[in-house]
C-alpha cells in the first residue's frame, strides 16, 4: 500500500527535511540523524532517494549545493529560490479522490475519540485532564493531535482558543480537536453540560448551530467565500448576537495545514469540490466546530459519527443535521 507524505517535523519542533523533486526524480534532503525515520515513517514507499549531510552542517547548506546553477521554486524561498507558495496552495487545497477517502476516514476516527474523551469527563475533572485523555486517544489511534482544546464553564468565551489549564469543569466543557493523519487536517468540537445555565447556553447554542448551519449549507461549488460570509453574518445578525462574529475567527480552509486559507469577510476564493472547510461558529460560551468535504453535489459533512444526539436546523427549506447540545 503506498502512503501519502506525512511531516518533515520532527519531535523538537525542526523542520528537518525538504523535497527535491524533477521530472526525473524525487530526492529527500536531511542530515544523517534525521534521514532514517524521515525516509521510513514518514515518506514509505513514495520513489525518495536520500540525500544526506551529517548534522552538525547547518540544514540549508545541502539544499543550497544542489539549487546552485538551476532555476528552482520552492514554498519556502530556502537557498535563494523563487517562493511560490500561494501557487502551490492552490493544489494544497484540492484534494485529490485519494486524500478525500482519507479524510473521511480521519473524519469518523477522530470525531469519535472527542466524543468519546468529552463523554467520559465527570464535574471537577480539570481541562488539563482531558486534553490528555483526547491526546491520549488520537496518538493511539495514529492522529498526530495538531492542537487540543478544552474549555471549563465558559473560558472560551475570554479566550478564543481556550489552551487547557488547571481549571474545574463543573457545569459544561467544550472539547476541540484539530487532528492530522496521512497529510490530511480535520477540525472539530463538542459541547457536553452537565448544569445548563438556562438563560445563556441554550440561546447561544442555538445562534451558534444557526450561523454554522448557514455556513455548511452555502459551502456550494463555485460560490464565493465572500458571499457565504455575508449569510453568515446575517444569521448572526438576524438571531440577536450581530457583534459576536468579531470575536472570534470562523474557520478556514483546511488540507496539509490546519490553516490553509482563513475564512474573513470579504475573502476571494471561491469554493471548488474537493476542498475542506471547517466552519467554527461562536456565540457566548458555545463554540462550534465542524469540518465538511466540497463536493459536487454540496457539502459533505465529514466529521459526524452517528453516536452523538443531533437537532436539525431549517435553512432555505432543507433539514441541516447539527450536534445538540448534550446534557450528561
Amino acid at each position: 500500500m503506498v502512503h501519502l507524505g506525512r511531516n518533515d517535523q520532527a519531535p523538537d519542533g525542526r523542520l528537518c527535511a525538504a523535497l527535491y523533486v524533477t521530472k526525473d526524480t524525487r530526492v529527500l534532503l536531511t542530515s544523517n540523524a534525521d534521514a532514517p525515520w524521515i525516509f521510513d515513517t514518514q515518506i514509505p514507499q513514495l520513489g525518495f532517494y536520500v540525500k544526506d549531510r551529517n548534522w552538525t552542517e547547518q540544514p540549508e547548506e545541502l539544499a543550497s549545493d544542489l539549487c546552485r546553477g538551476r532555476q528552482v521554486v520552492s514554498d519556502t524561498g530556502v537557498a535563494n529560490t523563487k517562493n511560490i507558495d500561494n501557487e502551490l496552495q492552490k493544489l494544497r487545497v484540492r484534494l485529490s479522490p485519494r486524500e478525500q477517502s482519507l479524510a473521511r476516514t480521519l473524519g469518523q476516527d477522530l470525531t469519535s475519540y472527542v466524543e468519546r474523551s468529552a463523554l467520559k469527563i465527570q464535574p471537577g475533572q480539570t481541562e488539563l485532564e482531558v486534553a490528555g485523555a483526547v491526546t491520549h486517544r488520537l496518538m493511539a489511534a495514529g492522529i498526530e493531535p495538531v492542537g487540543v482544546w478544552v474549555s471549563g464553564d465558559g473560558q472560551n468565551e475570554r479566550y478564543q482558543e481556550s489552551i487547557p489549564g488547571s481549571n474545574r469543569i463543573d457545569r459544561f466543557a467544550t472539547v476541540t480537536a484539530t487532528g492530522r493523519r496521512d497529510g490530511v487536517c480535520l477540525t472539530v468540537s463538542r459541547i457536553l453540560c452537565f448544569e445548563i445555565p438556562q438563560q445563556t447556553v441554550p440561546p447561544a447554542y442555538q445562534a451558534a448551530d444557526i450561523s454554522q448551519a448557514t455556513g455548511i449549507y452555502w459551502s456550494q461549488p463555485e460560490m464565493m467565500l465572500e458571499k457565504i460570509w455575508e449569510r453568515v453574518a446575517r444569521s448572526y445578525e438576524v438571531n440577536g448576537f450581530s457583534e459576536e462574529w468579531r470575536l472570534n475567527e470562523q474557520g478556514g480552509i483546511l488540507a496539509q495545514r490546519p490553516c490553509e486559507h482563513r475564512i474573513v469577510p470579504n475573502g476571494p476564493l471561491r469554493l471548488k469540490p474537493g476542498m475542506l472547510v471547517n466552519w467554527k461558529s461562536q456565540v457566548g460560551p458555545c463554540s462550534l466546530s465542524d469540518t465538511i468535504l466540497v463536493t459536487d453535489d454540496g457539502p459533505e459533512w465529514l466529521t459526524k459519527t452517528g453516536h452523538w444526539p443531533l437537532f436539525e436546523v431549517e435553512i432555505k427549506g432543507e433539514a441541516i443535521s447539527r450536534p445538540a447540545l448534550l446534557k450528561l
